[in-house]
C-alpha cells in the first residue's frame, strides 16, 4: 500500500480522480491518539490529510502516531505532496520540485521513531534520503505530462525542514539563500527519519506557493492549481513499485 501525505483536504478531488472510486473515511486508532485516515483498499492507497494533524493538536506527537497508522495498514511507500516556498531565484510561484536532499532545521521531534522503547533504532546513513527510483519514475512521468501545464520541473532541490507554522525571518531566508538551499517547507521532518528506519521508500514532490527571491504573488487556489496537484499524485502513483522499499535496507548500517 501506498501512503499519500497531504498538508490539506482542498487538493482530496485530484487524488480521488487517480483513483477507481471513492476514498472512505476509516478511524484509526494509535498509542499517540486516534485520527481520522482516507482509504481506498482496491488502489491499496491510504491517504493522510491535514499533515498528520488529524491525529491531535500536540505537533510533537501526531508524526509518530502517523507512522503507526501506516504500519497498521501496511504501507510500503509514501509520497509527500506539499506546497513550499521557494528559495532558489531560479524558482518561480507553480514551479515543481523533486527534492533529492535536505536540511533539518526542526526542534521539537523525538528523530527516531523507537524514541523512549526498550528497542534500539538502527543506524542508517542519510546520503541519499530518498528513494532514486522512485524520483526516477516520477520525473520521467512529470516529463511526459509536462505539456498539459506551463511549469518549470526541477529534478532535485534540498528541501529546508522548519518547525512552523510562522514563514521565515529575512535573516533566515538570506542564511538559507547563502547555503544554496532551494525550498523550504514544515512538513518533511521527522518523517525522513521514520521512513528509513521502518524500510518505507519516500518520495517529496512540492509546489512553489510563494517564492522568496522573486517578486511573485502567491499561488492562487485555481484549476491550474488543482492541475498541478492532479498531476503530482498522478506521477506518484503511476511510478511507484513494490520494490521500491527494497532500497531503504541498502542504506542500514550495522550497529556498532
Amino acid at each position: 500500500m501506498i501512503c499519500i501525505f497531504f498538508e490539506g483536504r482542498r487538493y482530496l478531488p485530484q487524488l480521488e480522480q487517480c483513483l477507481s472510486g471513492k476514498l472512505a473515511e476509516e478511524i484509526c486508532e494509535t498509542p499517540f491518539g486516534s485520527g481520522t485516515v482516507l482509504v481506498s483498499r482496491k488502489d491499496g492507497v491510504l491517504c493522510i490529510p491535514d499533515a498528520g494533524m488529524c491525529f491531535g493538536k500536540d505537533p510533537a506527537k501526531f508524526p509518530r502516531a502517523v507512522m503507526h497508522a501506516l504500519t497498521q495498514y501496511g504501507v510500503r511507500q509514501m509520497c509527500m505532496i506539499s506546497k513550499v516556498g521557494g528559495i532558489n531565484k531560479l524558482m518561480h510561484v507553480g514551479d515543481i520540485v523533486i527534492s533529492d536532499d535536505y536540511y533539518d532545521n526542526t526542534s521539537i521531534y523525538a528523530k527516531s521513531f523507537r524514541y523512549d522503547t526498550s528497542e534500539l533504532p538502527p543506524r542508517y546513513d542519510m546520503l541519499e534520503p530518498f528513494s532514486t527510483r522512485w524520483r526516477s519514475g516520477i520525473l520521467s512521468c512529470l516529463k511526459q505530462h509536462r505539456a498539459e501545464h506551463p511549469f518549470n520541473l526541477f529534478d532535485r532541490g534540498v528541501y529546508v525542514c522548519t518547525d512552523g507554522p510562522a514563514f521565515e525571518s529575512k535573516a533566515e531566508i538570506a542564511y538559507y539563500e547563502k547555503m544554496n538551499w532551494d525550498v523550504v517547507g514544515h512538513y518533511l521532518s521527522p518523517y525522513i527519519y521514520y521512513a528509513r528506519e521502518m524500510k518505507i521508500a519516500l518520495a517529496c514532490i512540492s509546489v512553489v506557493s510563494n517564492s522568496f527571491a522573486n517578486a511573485d504573488a502567491f499561488l492562487q487556489e485555481d484549476a491550474q492549481t488543482a492541475g498541478l496537484f492532479r498531476l503530482m499524485i498522478f506521477a506518484a502513483l503511476e511510478s511507484k513499485r513494490d520494490d521500491d522499499c527494497e532500497e531503504q535496507t541498502a542504506h542500514w548500517i550495522k550497529n556498532l
